[in-house]
């Protein structure tokens, strides 16, 4: 069913359909004056508003810059790739949206045709660099920056000096988690003398393990328990929805005594498991949607928009790693001040992140 709902500054800041705030983003007072601002339209992949994911993400920020930057919000959330193209064509049609947001491959890959028929409607892509020509910005996430320090952290916490990687696709998208989580790891050992080993994926060859599947959790459960059983004590899946199973694989293994542990790609899913399977969520690399989508939303506001691509680093608070929840006991005290040393390091440029 395809939901299409008008979302007035005064509507978001009411509460009811807020879902928090963006952390560490914040307007200027000259952007916060009283009065009707642009309209800016905002479609869901087919996952919905309510994915916990990259969806609900995105709408938070657009939530936040409707309640900051006095922003008119639309969001439709069609169901299906059909419907978003529908939508996105109707208002694009219509012009009534200064601004059309959408995120990752699904959303993106049915904007294009709209993107091409309309070279005058800004379009925004959140994780998806559009083909054709327009008046559009394409958000790309430095994830190996995440991945790195996600790296580091499993690198610090193995026991067993092994730890693993797999991805859904050889997509870029994909390998540069794999390239950065791969380099965190050596990094570790450069600075620490130590010798973990990555199974999964090879950073000179460009080389490894791929499910070519981003919506089978059973393939995901095999993959981590071939990668357990060689005995990594890690397991980094950058594959969707495969990844759910590459967990549950943890959750198993953790139940039946193995000191195992799972990173997460794209999102942070602590809240979604209960206390015991909480305990195999060692950190995420995440992609913060709802601050990227504040930034071109922000840009189109002051006139900053300009046609390109954008990078949303750590810099930007676009990419870190999730807290350690329920692993942090696993966690050997020195990482915490070492990673600050790291994440200086990548911000001023001295540390690579990427081969």
């Amino acid at each position: 069913m395809r939901r299409v709902t008008r979302l007035t500054m005064a509507a978001a800041a009411g509460g009811a359909l807020a879902l928090g705030l963006v952390a560490g983003v914040s307007a200027s007072p000259a952007l916060a004056q009283p009065g009707p601002g642009p309209t800016v339209c905002l479609v869901a992949d087919p996952g919905g508003f309510d994915d916990w994911g990259l969806n609900s993400s995105m709408l938070a920020g657009a939530v936040e810059a409707s309640r900051q930057l006095q922003v008119e919000l639309i969001t439709a959330d069609p169901g299906d790739v059909a419907g978003i193209a529908q939508v996105v064509d109707a208002w694009a049609s219509s012009g009534q949206c200064e601004l059309i947001i959408g995120s990752g491959f699904i959303s993106g890959g049915a904007m294009e045709a709209s993107v091409g028929e309309f070279p005058d409607q800004r379009f925004a892509g959140i994780d998806y660099e559009f083909q054709e020509a327009g008046d559009t910005v394409s958000v790309h996430f430095r994830v190996d920056q995440g991945a790195f320090l996600a790296g580091y952290v499993a690198a610090a916490a193995s026991s067993t000096g092994i730890v693993g990687v797999y991805g859904g696709a050889p997509y870029p998208s994909v390998t540069d988690f794999m390239n950065g989580y791969t380099l965190g790891v050596e990094y570790f050992n450069t600075t620490t003398g130590s010798s973990v080993q990555v199974l999964g994926w090879d950073v000179e060859s460009q080389e490894g393990l791929f499910s070519n599947d981003f919506a089978n959790p059973e393939l995901g459960f095999e993959l981590a328990e071939d990668l357990f059983a060689q005995g990594a004590d890690t397991v980094f899946p950058v594959a969707g929805g495969t990844s759910l199973g590459s967990y549950n694989a943890a959750v198993a293994r953790k139940s039946a005594g193995d000191e195992v542990r799972i990173v997460y790609p794209d999102a942070d899913p602590f809240e979604l498991f209960d206390r015991d399977q909480a305990r195999v969520l060692l950190t995420s690399a995440e992609k913060a949607f709802d601050v990227a989508t504040y930034h071109v939303i922000a840009s189109l506001v002051d006139g900053s928009w300009a046609a390109g691509t954008v990078d949303e680093d750590l810099a930007s608070g676009g990419v870190d790693i999730a807290p350690f929840h329920r692993t942090n006991n696993q966690v050997p005290g020195f990482v915490r001040p070492s990673l600050l040393q790291v994440r200086a390091g990548i911000l001023d440029g001295t540390i690579s992140t990427l081969p």
